[in-house]
Formats: structure tokens, C-alpha cells, sequence
């Protein structure tokens, strides 16, 4: 029996630019369009060139990146998928916010060699020990968990974490540990359902697809998936195979639906996009929906997961990780149903540490746990120190003012 890659929920009843820090830590702010439309590009890399760290962009393209004093003579790299990088030494940006339009990249198939698309997965597969980390590496990551009910935020869960990152080329299990955190939330004092993410940080690390290849990426699996080559995209300045799958249908259990992206010159798997359809989703809830009340029917309306790797001196490492789920939630003898959206991203702002991970009893997060009861209070900027952070968008920041003005009072 293959190990599915699942995420873990309850429905519980509740009552109830340039700035200098003073150790020299700079911090480059900015936002991230195409620049041909302006639109803002959510989730860019970046990062100082050949460097362990770094950060993503939000929904709105807003960024922030505090780079230790060692660093500044380095070159900020932002990329994003299909479109050309931008480089640019970090002693020759401009004093405040910076703005960064980023080019389309186009990229032509070859129209005479046509590859073939499962040779080049399991060639992938088999170059994993290869392309990926072969011993222990300590990481840490900045975790932001968002729960929404209807168009209200609810509760708001964030941290850094230290990650004990096992090798690539056996079956030990990853570990994590909580250095800084904190939770707000907006349940009012009438509610009698509230919404819990079971697993919390630790489910990002099992979406580590090429470490735990679950139903998406296993050897044996591959029957069960119809693949196809959409082209070539250029990320982080290399064409990458661009793969989409589906399941076929006369599989009897839940499979995903998603694109692959794999390096053309390394075939390292670079990324994956991927969710359950409709037709599978009504397979997953089992899985899924862990705990929920007798008079309340939870149906999952939406599942998109998102995993991207990058490559540092010819090794790829775990970069970013984001889960989405949407849950509607029907409760008897009510004529209005509610519908609860949870979004959790991890982005690996630095690795290849020397330090001791850190990992206690009281620190160590675990599968069964859930995150917004393991950390306490509210965190203002300065709390996050020198630590680089997912940006929150404009909505976000006026909802966590708002609940913690709530707060106070």
C-alpha cells in the first residue's frame, strides 16, 4: 500500500527598501510586477546569489529581505517562474523600497527532438540521491498559517523554526523545532465551531514530494498517471521541463492532478503545483477531515499544494512549501453554511547551518499538534529580530491590527 500524502484537519467546538538594524542587518524591501501588465508576482525567490538564504514574495508581490553584514556585497537574485531573473549587486540598489519589473521568458521546444516524458521522469527519479542533499542539514524556515472563515481571518499562527533535514537517501524522518512564535485570533464569544489545522509545519515538510513521494511521485505509481510535455519554462535562469499529469480513471482511490517542473540540464525535479480535482477530492475527505462534530457535514470544496526547490553549488534543497485547503461546512438546522479556507506557506530562509537545531520536548513540533495552540501571545516586527519573513498583504496587516486592537480592550 502506497502512503498517501495527506493533510490533516479537525472542526473542534469551541465555546468561547533599505533600513540598517543596529548589528548591521540590512533589510531590502520592495515589490515584484510583470512588466508588461504590472500585475504583482506572488511567491518570486529571493535571494543573494550563491548564498543559503533567502525569502518569497507575497500575494502582492512585497517582499522583505534582511541580509547580514557579510552578505552585502553580494548580488540579490529575484526570479519567478517563466520569467527572466533579476540581478543586481545589493550595494548599487537604490536607498528605500525598491520596484522590480520583471521580463517574460520565452522559451521554444525543440521541434525536432521530442522527449520522451516518462523516460524523463523516472530519470529524475533515479538522479535523486544525486541532485539532492546525501547528509544532514540544519535549516531554518519562517511558517505562516491562515484561517479564514467566509471573508473574516480568524486566527493567525506564525513562527521560525529550526528543521533537523534528514538525507535524501534514506527514510529517517525530518524534525522541526519552534524558536519564536505567535498566534492571534477572532473567534467571537458566541461561535461553537471553530477550525483547526492538524500537523501544521510538519505537513510542509511531508510535502517535500521528492523525499516523500506518497501517490505523486513514486516509481510504481507512475501506471496510474496520464503525462504530458506543455514546453519549456525558464526558472531561476534554467529551461525546465514543464510536464502536466493526471490520473487515469479507472484507479479505485484518490490521485493528484498538477504540473511538474524537472531541470532539463541537472533532471532534478525544480517544483510541483498539484491538488485533488472535484471527482477525487470527494475520495479524499476520509483522509482528510479528522474530527467533526455530529451535527455538522464538512465537505473539502478545494486542495492546492505547492513545493519549489533551488539549487545551491550543484545540490537542490527543500525552498518553499504551500498548502491550501477550503473546507464548507453545513450545519444542521441552519439555513447559511460556512465555508473555512486554510492557507500555510514555509519558505526556507536559510540552510547549510553549523548551529545546533535546538530540538527539545517542549520545542519539537509534531504530526499530531496543532500550531496556533503550541505558540502563545502576538508578534509585532520587532519580534521577528533578524529573522526574514513571508511579507503579509495589505488585508492581512489591516486584520491583525484590527484583532489586536480587539485585544486591548
Amino acid at each position: 500500500m502506497k502512503r498517501m500524502i495527506t493533510v490533516f484537519f479537525f472542526c473542534l467546538i469551541s465555546i468561547g527598501s533599505w533600513a540598517t538594524d543596529p548589528d548591521g542587518i540590512r533589510q531590502i524591501k520592495g515589490t515584484i510586477t510583470d512588466a508588461d501588465t504590472s500585475d504583482p508576482l506572488a511567491r518570486c525567490n529571493i535571494y543573494i546569489k550563491g548564498k543559503d538564504f533567502g525569502t518569497v514574495s507575497n500575494n502582492a508581490g512585497e517582499f522583505v529581505l534582511k541580509v547580514p553584514k557579510e552578505h552585502q556585497d553580494g548580488i540579490l537574485v529575484i526570479s519567478s517562474i517563466g520569467y527572466q531573473n533579476f540581478e543586481k549587486p545589493i550595494l548599487e540598489l537604490p536607498k528605500g523600497r525598491i520596484d522590480v519589473k520583471l521580463k517574460q521568458a520565452a522559451v521554444i521546444l525543440d521541434e525536432v527532438i521530442i522527449p520522451d516524458v516518462d523516460a524523463i521522469i523516472i530519470a529524475a527519479l533515479n538522479k535523486k540521491e544525486q541532485n539532492y542533499p546525501d547528509d544532514y542539514n540544519v535549516m531554518t524556515s519562517f511558517y505562516r498559517e491562515v484561517v479564514k472563515r467566509n471573508r473574516s481571518y480568524v486566527e493567525v499562527s506564525q513562527g521560525v523554526l529550526n528543521i533537523s533535514k534528514s538525507p535524501y537517501n534514506n527514510n529517517l524522518k525530518d524534525k522541526l523545532g519552534i524558536v519564536l512564535g505567535g498566534k492571534s485570533e477572532n473567534y467571537k464569544k458566541g461561535d461553537t465551531l471553530a477550525f483547526k489545522v492538524m500537523g501544521g509545519p510538519n505537513v510542509m515538510l511531508l510535502l517535500d514530494i521528492v523525499k516523500n513521494p506518497g501517490v505523486v511521485l513514486d516509481h510504481g505509481m507512475m501506471i496510474n498517471y496520464e503525462y504530458n510535455l506543455h514546453g519549456v519554462e525558464m526558472i531561476d535562469g534554467r529551461r525546465n521541463y514543464v510536464i502536466h499529469f493526471k490520473p487515469k480513471l479507472d484507479y479505485d482511490s484518490p490521485l493528484y492532478s498538477g504540473i511538474i517542473y524537472i531541470d532539463e540540464k541537472s533532471l532534478a525535479i525544480a517544483g510541483l503545483k498539484f491538488g485533488y480535482d472535484e471527482y477525487n477530492l470527494k475520495w479524499a475527505a476520509a483522509m482528510m477531515i479528522k474530527k467533526q462534530p455530529t451535527w455538522v457535514k464538512i465537505t473539502p470544496t478545494k486542495t492546492n499544494y505547492e513545493v519549489k526547490y533551488r539549487e545551491t553549488n550543484g545540490k537542490w534543497y527543500l525552498d518553499y512549501v504551500r498548502n491550501e485547503i477550503e473546507m464548507k461546512c453545513n450545519r444542521k438546522k441552519r439555513l447559511f453554511s460556512s465555508t473555512f479556507n486554510s492557507v500555510s506557506e514555509m519558505v526556507v530562509t536559510e540552510k547549510n547551518l553549523t548551529i545546533d537545531p535546538g530540538l527539545t520536548r517542549k520545542n519539537t513540533s509534531r504530526m499530531y499538534d496543532i500550531f496556533s495552540d503550541k505558540v502563545v501571545g502576538f508578534s509585532n516586527d520587532a519580534y521577528w529580530e533578524n529573522y526574514s519573513i513571508i511579507q503579509p498583504e495589505e488585508d492581512l496587516r489591516k486584520a491583525l491590527a484590527k484583532i489586536e486592537r480587539k485585544t486591548r480592550e
